[in-house]
């Protein structure tokens, strides 16, 4: 775990119960590289500050990113279940539903970071991503480096 003024990555950390049925693909909302949870309320003036620079991220990565604003207030089980106590919450997830980034508040330091951590974060979660693909082998198998077939597990 790396933290940067309030932003905080987490390498790799498995989120429990992130699963396809959480966040489901579909035709209109394909597996993305990268998800953003954005917790947020109508009355959060700092949420207000977040949110544009999530709004023009998702936009300028409409293939990569998937965005999904979520109403403290009108969704308070599924706060609890991401430990979202306070808001704003940006929480980003790779497609294997890991946490890559986690933000929490929006002060002066957060907003002026947020832009290049998601940049940086969509980066990483991309690499990733090629990283597994290139390492398919043929009927869906995964080569390990020994060059021993396994079953795929994503």
């Amino acid at each position: 775990m790396v933290a940067v003024g309030l932003l905080t990555i987490f390498l790799g950390t498995a989120c429990a119960g992130s699963t396809a049925s959480t966040l489901p693909a579909s035709k209109d909302h394909p597996v993305a590289d990268l998800t953003i949870l954005f917790f947020t309320a109508s009355w959060c003036e700092p949420c207000h500050a977040v949110q544009p620079i999530l709004e023009k991220f998702a936009r300028k990565h409409p293939k990569e990113v998937r965005f999904v604003p979520v109403d403290f207030d009108q969704s308070p089980d599924e706060a609890a279940r991401w430990e979202v106590r306070e808001i704003p919450v940006v929480i980003l997830l790779s497609n294997q539903g890991k946490i890559l980034l986690r933000a929490d508040g929006a002060d002066r330091e957060t907003l002026r970071n947020l832009p290049m951590a998601l940049e940086d974060t969509l980066k990483r979660a991309h690499e990733r991503s090629q990283a597994r693909e290139s390492q398919f082998c043929e009927n869906g198998l995964f080569c390990c480096g020994s060059g021993t077939l396994l079953g795929c597990s994503w």
